[in-house]
């Protein structure tokens, strides 16, 4: 029996090299270890690729759009995985908001408080001005999102609680200042506009006009990642392998990402 399974394995892997069928791409996360690596397979049942960066310190991924931040670097990657954009930047982490109208994106500079437009073929163009016209950032954004070239929309905590706001680039006005309750560690923000955060040990997803849903997980979460259309890689507090969490209202899903091969 073991050999005729073997034998099918092998019939189904030249099948697939002859026909050029691959497995489907979920995305990309970043591991534990700082690699980027595609995520191919289905729900459950995971294969993580060959890393296409090391020494990644924050990263997002949605549809064929990636950005990458090494100690140096700020790097737009196209569905290959290829670099179309690079830009030098301090050592740290970022804030990553991926647009859902082309390939450029905002960064948030942690260490700095800089914001900066990201566009593939041009330098980085820094927003201070509309960002402090705002008013609302005395402290760092827990999230952003490039909703589109004329609006940001962040993930802010204040004195009366943790919000989503729309935020004009042209001159700081919000147009939207939503709440987000319970809201007690990270988030993210799609380019969609849906907000993805910590509640305790839950992953809360919330899409402006529509109820919250809440996915319970083992341990509270320590980061939270776009790494693909309709997923989010979580990191647990607890140390644990990362999880994929798949946010597509009425799929919902908590799957374990197997532990890569260096």
């Amino acid at each position: 029996m073991r050999r005729i399974l073997g034998i099918v394995c092998l019939l189904n892997a030249c099948v697939q090299a002859q026909t050029g069928i691959a497995v489907p791409r979920v995305g990309c996360y970043r591991d534990r270890g700082g690699a980027f690596r595609p995520l191919a397979g289905t729900a459950g049942s995971f294969l993580p690729g060959a890393a296409a960066r090391t020494g990644v310190v924050s990263a997002a991924c949605w549809e064929a759009v990636a950005v990458v931040k090494t100690e140096q670097t700020l790097e737009i990657l196209d569905a290959g995985l290829r670099t179309v954009g690079s830009w030098p930047a301090p050592a740290g982490q970022v804030l990553i908001g991926l647009s859902r109208s082309g390939p450029g994106a905002l960064a948030y500079i942690n260490e700095t408080g800089q914001l900066l437009r990201l566009q593939p073929g041009s330098p980085a163009r820094a927003l201070a001005d509309a960002w402090t016209q705002s008013g609302l950032f005395e402290d760092a954004p827990l999230a952003i999102g490039s909703p589109d070239r004329a609006h940001m929309d962040a993930v802010v905590r204040t004195a009366a609680g943790a919000f989503l706001a729309r935020v004009s680039l042209l001159n700081g006005a919000v147009s939207t200042w939503l709440p987000l309750a319970d809201l007690d560690g990270p988030a993210a923000l799609t380019p969609g506009g849906a907000a993805v955060y910590a509640a305790g040990s839950n992953l809360v997803i919330f899409e402006p006009g529509a109820d919250p849903r809440s996915l319970p997980l083992p341990a509270r979460l320590a980061s939270i990642e776009l790494s693909g259309e309709g997923w989010v890689a979580v990191q647990l507090s607890d140390g644990s392998p990362l999880l994929a969490v798949r946010i597509e209202r009425g799929r919902e899903g908590v799957f374990r990402i197997p532990e890569a091969k260096p």
